[in-house]
């Protein structure tokens, strides 16, 4: 996944990539306190650009965040110098995750999770992230559904044009893989000669109900403690294109 968001690093920003885990930030601290859990010390996964890592260490919290792509982790760096955010930064797969201590909370946003494309992975994932927090912690989660995958994605493309950047984005899905292919392409302004920059990538995506995803949480050491419809505090439906997973670490 590194290589993956090596280019798109540069725009993930500009194109408007990090507000839904800003809104997650504000989620998460919701959550917690309808659970009763005050937080210190916060394991932020798959962190991107920083956004949310660097939010949660602005509002009193001792972040460590943890990306596969040093493009990434750099532009992450740069932010949290730029807002005054003290967030420890490392590289690592989750699925390799080895930090040494553990944490009140986990949290990792913006359908990280579907990018482990087999369920031994996602299992994998979830015994390392669980090894890392200190009993009683915390995980909140989210993840696309296999209707959004396979229905909502479908077989579509959706064009859309901005003042500094034009994006293409093409679905399709493989209901024998289970899997679905976003192929996109991004034109990006460049502010220096008023040209444009071609970015084109690929993002696989696999489904999980929440059957599959509690089964996993519960053989990696977690309770669920709720399933929400992401961002919200309704139950979860047929039709539900992304859940929020608050789990316990037993």
């Amino acid at each position: 996944m590194s290589a993956l968001y090596d280019a798109y690093a540069s725009v993930y920003d500009r194109t408007g990539q990090s507000r839904f885990s800003l809104r997650m930030v504000s989620y998460a601290r919701e959550l917690w306190e309808l659970s009763g859990h005050e937080p210190q010390s916060l394991l932020e996964l798959a962190c991107g650009t920083g956004s949310a890592a660097v939010a949660f260490a602005n509002r009193g919290l001792a972040v460590t965040a943890v990306d596969q792509s040093e493009a990434m982790l750099a532009l992450a760096r740069a932010k949290a110098t730029r807002w005054g955010a003290e967030v420890r930064w490392r590289c690592q797969d989750i699925r390799e995750l080895a930090l040494g201590g553990t944490f009140d909370a986990a949290t990792c946003f913006y359908d990280s999770i579907n990018y482990l494309l087999v369920p031994e992975d996602l299992e994998k994932a979830f015994e390392r992230v669980a090894a890392h927090l200190a009993p009683g912690g915390l995980f909140l989660f989210d993840a696309i559904t296999e209707y959004a995958v396979s229905t909502a994605w479908g077989n579509e493309t959706e064009v859309k044009v901005e003042d500094a950047y034009a994006r293409i984005w093409r679905a399709s899905y493989d209901p024998h893989k289970r899997i679905g292919a976003l192929k996109v392409d991004y034109f990006v302004e460049e502010a220096d000669t008023g040209l444009y920059r071609r970015i084109r990538e690929t993002h696989h995506h696999r489904g999980y109900s929440l059957f599959e995803v509690r089964e996993a949480l519960e053989r990696a050491g977690f309770d669920l403690v709720n399933a929400y419809d992401c961002l919200t505090l309704n139950a979860v439906s047929a039709s539900t294109y992304r859940i929020a997973y608050l789990a316990r670490r037993s």
